[in-house]
C-alpha cells in the first residue's frame, strides 16, 4: 500500500470511528495518535463514505443552529481537522493500555497537540465559529466506558475497552458486574496530578481556539480578545451566545467581571468597551425577562460585583445604550426590578466603576460581522 493510500485509509478510519460518533452520537473510538504532518492530507480529504460525511455535516448544522441560524457548515476545512485531531490525541493519552513505561512517546503526542493547536486559525464566519463550538463541546463532554467484573476468585477491569472474550462468557460466572463512565476531564486531571503532564493547560489552550466556547464557558483565564470581539460583533451570533450564557448560571459572573475590569485597565478602543458591556448588559436583560436572574451576588468579590453592576449602570448612564434601553413597558419594569436588586447587592462604588466604562464606550463606526454562507479560507 502506498503512503498516500495509507493516509487515505487513516482518514477514513478517523472519520468513521471518531468524528462521526462524536458528532452524530455513538461510541467514539481512539485507535492511534495523529501527527501534525497528517493534517495536510486530512484537512483537504473527502471520505469514500459519502453518506457518513453527509450525516456529519447534517448533525453539525443542526447542533450549530441551536445557537444561531446558519445555512450550512464548511466541510472539510483544515482548522476543523486540526481541532479534531488534537482532541483525539488528548483522548488517546487517557488510554490505560498505553503503558507509562513509554513516557517519551506520551510527551511526543502532547507536543503534537501543541503543534496542532497552533495550526488552528480563528474562525472567520459564523458557521465555522459554531462548528468549532460544537466539536469542542463534544470533546469536553467525552466519557470513557469502564467495566469491572468480579468472579469468585478474580477481579477483571476493562477501562475503555471491554473484553469481548470475558463479556461473552455466561453471566453466571461473575458474581458482580459494574459499568461506569469516567469523564475525560477527570481523567486528564488525574493524569496531571500523578504524572505532571500539563494536559489541562493544553485543553484550555485548545478551547480558546473557539471564541464561542470561551464565551459560553468563561474560565479563569478568559479575556476579551480579537477573536472574541469578532464573534460579539455579529448581533445574531451574540444573541445566541447570550441565551446559552443565561442557561450557564452564576458561574460566569466572576470571569466575565474580571475580564471587563482588566479590559478597561488596558485603555482599549471605545468600540471594544461597547461590545464587552453590550454582551453583559444583554445577558442581564435576557435573564430578567426569562425570570432566571435569581442570584445572590457576593459583595466581597469585586469581579462579580463588576459583572452585576453593568445593568444598573447602563440604566443610569444610558449613553451608547440609549437605543437598547427602548423596551416595552412590561419588559422595562422587569429589567428595572432586577437592576434595583443588583444595586442593593453590589453597592454604589461598583456601579460607578461600571458606569465609567459605559461612558467611555462607543459603538464601532461600522460593524463587520461574520459572513455566513461562504467557505472558510482556513
Amino acid at each position: 500500500m502506498s503512503a498516500e493510500s495509507k493516509q487515505k485509509a487513516a482518514f477514513d478510519t478517523f472519520l468513521d470511528g471518531f468524528i462521526h460518533p462524536l458528532v452524530c452520537g455513538g461510541t467514539a473510538v481512539v485507535r492511534r495518535p495523529f501527527s501534525p504532518k497528517q493534517l495536510e492530507h486530512f484537512g483537504a480529504s473527502l471520505s469514500v463514505h459519502v453518506d457518513r460525511e453527509r450525516e456529519i455535516v447534517s448533525a453539525l448544522t443542526f447542533a450549530a443552529q441551536k445557537v444561531a441560524p446558519i445555512e450550512r457548515v464548511p466541510w472539510p476545512f483544515r482548522s476543523f481537522m486540526a481541532l479534531a485531531m488534537a482532541g483525539s490525541n488528548l483522548a488517546w493519552v487517557t488510554d490505560p493500555k498505553i503503558g507509562w513505561a513509554s513516557r517519551r512517546a506520551i510527551r511526543r503526542v502532547l507536543r503534537w497537540v501543541d503543534e496542532l493547536t497552533e495550526m488552528i486559525t480563528p474562525p472567520r464566519t459564523r458557521s465555522s465559529a459554531l462548528v468549532f463550538h460544537v466539536i469542542l463541546e463534544r470533546l469536553l463532554g467525552l466519557r470513557r466506558p469502564d467495566v469491572l467484573l468480579r468472579s469468585w476468585a478474580y477481579t477483571y477491569r476493562y477501562l475503555g475497552r471491554p473484553s469481548s472474550t470475558l463479556l461473552t462468557r455466561r453471566v453466571a460466572q461473575f458474581r458482580q458486574e459494574e459499568h461506569t463512565r469516567s469523564a475525560v476531564r477527570d481523567l486528564w486531571a488525574a493524569l496531571d496530578g500523578k504524572h505532571g503532564l500539563d494536559i489541562q493547560p493544553r485543553v484550555e489552550r485548545l478551547a480558546r481556539a473557539s471564541p464561542v466556547t470561551t464565551l459560553v464557558r468563561p474560565g479563569e483565564r478568559f479575556a476579551f480578545d480579537d477573536s472574541v470581539f469578532g464573534v460579539l460583533s455579529d448581533d445574531v451570533l451574540r444573541y445566541g451566545i447570550v441565551r446559552e450564557l443565561v442557561r450557564a448560571g452564576p458561574a460566569v459572573a466572576t470571569p466575565l467581571g474580571r475580564a471587563l475590569r482588566e479590559l478597561a485597565q488596558d485603555t482599549p478602543a471605545p468600540w471594544a468597551l461597547f461590545l464587552a458591556t453590550t454582551f453583559i448588559y444583554e445577558r442581564h436583560v435576557m435573564a430578567a425577562l426569562e425570570e432566571t436572574a435569581q442570584w445572590n451576588p457576593a459583595s466581597n468579590d469585586p469581579d462579580e460585583a463588576m459583572f452585576f453592576a453593568v445593568l444598573p449602570a447602563a440604566l443610569r448612564t444610558q449613553g451608547p445604550f440609549s437605543a437598547m434601553l427602548e423596551l416595552a413597558p412590561a419588559d422595562r419594569t422587569q429589567v428595572e426590578a432586577l437592576a434595583t436588586q443588583l444595586t442593593a447587592a453590589v453597592g454604589e462604588s461598583a456601579i460607578q466603576s461600571a458606569g465609567a466604562i459605559i461612558t467611555a464606550a462607543r459603538p464601532p463606526p461600522r460593524l463587520q460581522p461574520f459572513v455566513d454562507g461562504r467557505r472558510d479560507a482556513v
